[in-house]
């Protein structure tokens, strides 16, 4: 309902304490299995043959504002079910606001492992998703307010294919909690 609507159904509730009120909300619970990759989805490696993508967020069956005119007719219709990526990337990027405004003085590759390395794993039949079809898992945003380390970059790849090579990575790892911590690699 509009705005409007809304303030006079308030008033008049406001005036009528004996009137009752109903709300009918019409639309149900959307079944959808969380441990499944859309079929639109990324996947890895990128062309560099680093691993993609990080971490994964919803992007299927949001159901979310739609725009209209304004119309009576466009009020019954102002949200509606949609997929894309482009649905999971703020939800993603709304993560990162959330941590950096709980952890102010990070930098932005500890930002970015709060996401990725608290992920939670995806599991298809009891077999984890591939890592190039998951990345670190599903977004989990409890998960990244609670970590007590970062590692930074928060992946590691060492290409794509066979033969032998020999490639040296360097990993930085913080404590950034109030528990003395012991890392084993």
């Amino acid at each position: 309902i509009s705005n409007g609507a809304g303030a006079a159904i308030k008033g008049r509730a406001g005036e009528s304490p004996e009137l009752t009120l109903t709300l009918r909300f019409e639309n149900g619970v959307f079944p959808v299995d969380s441990q499944r990759v859309s079929d639109f989805s990324s996947r890895g490696p990128s062309v560099s043959g680093r691993i993609q993508p990080d971490v994964l967020a919803v992007g299927e069956f949001v159901y979310t504002a739609a725009a209209g005119n304004g119309t009576e007719t466009e009020s019954r219709n102002r949200y509606r079910v949609v997929d894309g990526t482009s649905f999971s990337a703020p939800l993603v990027a709304g993560s990162a606001a959330v941590l950096k405004s709980v952890r102010p003085n990070l930098q932005v590759g500890q930002y970015r492992s709060l996401l990725s390395n608290t992920a939670s794993p995806v599991v298809v039949d009891g077999n984890p998703v591939p890592v190039l079809s998951a990345g670190a898992g599903s977004l989990n945003l409890e998960a990244g307010l609670r970590a007590g380390s970062t590692a930074v970059p928060s992946s590691l790849s060492f290409g794509a294919g066979g033969g032998s090579v020999e490639i040296f990575r360097q990993l930085m790892i913080t404590n950034i909690g109030t528990q003395v911590e012991t890392y084993l690699l």
